[in-house]
């Protein structure tokens, strides 16, 4: 997809031809997304907030979309598996991040936990960058966008994170080539 495409949809709520519509469906969730995002930037990041993210991502594409995952996921590269999510642990993890000193390192903590977790049958590493993006802005700290031709590198770095729960690595990377001031 081109950014002129992307436009057409956020900008004017329009399809794009020779695009799919799972395609245009995401392009719009994600505005969707953002938006909620931006009405929301005061709010205290919980489990409801998180899984209202993953829920305006997945509408009209993913069965159950901001429910906790009920289901076995596997990850692709990786022979490791997610467990099973459990709402009490996943409340009180999300929570104990968010009252972290806020900063990058809270922020990127939550989107490691997101990411690692599962929480959701889809649209993980998608809830968590936007759900990282609202605690970088609330606090001042620029954007995390990881740039296209960082892409390979950043899933080998989470590829190792999923595997050894080390976010060193990780948190490293990302500061060093996705977060923007």
């Amino acid at each position: 997809m081109t950014y002129p495409q992307a436009k057409v949809i956020v900008e004017h709520n329009q399809t794009v031809e020779g695009l799919t519509v799972t395609g245009t469906i995401t392009v719009y969730n994600l505005k969707l997304a953002w938006n909620y995002l931006f009405e929301h930037l005061n709010s205290l990041v919980d489990f409801e907030f998180v899984a209202k993210i993953n829920s305006i991502l997945g509408a009209s594409l993913v069965h159950n979309a901001g429910c906790i995952r009920n289901i076995p996921v596997g990850i692709s590269g990786t022979a490791w598996q997610p467990e099973m999510p459990d709402f009490d642990t996943a409340k009180t993890t999300i929570e104990k991040i968010a009252n972290m000193e806020p900063g990058r390192e809270r922020a990127l903590k939550m989107f490691g936990y997101l990411c690692r977790s599962q929480l959701f049958s889809d649209g993980n590493k998608r809830t968590a960058q936007l759900v990282a993006n609202k605690m970088l802005i609330a606090d001042g700290r620029g954007i995390l966008a990881i740039p296209p031709e960082c892409k390979h590198d950043f899933g080998e770095k989470l590829k190792r994170f999923y595997e050894t729960a080390d976010d060193s690595e990780l948190q490293k990377f990302l500061i060093e080539t996705s977060i923007y001031n």
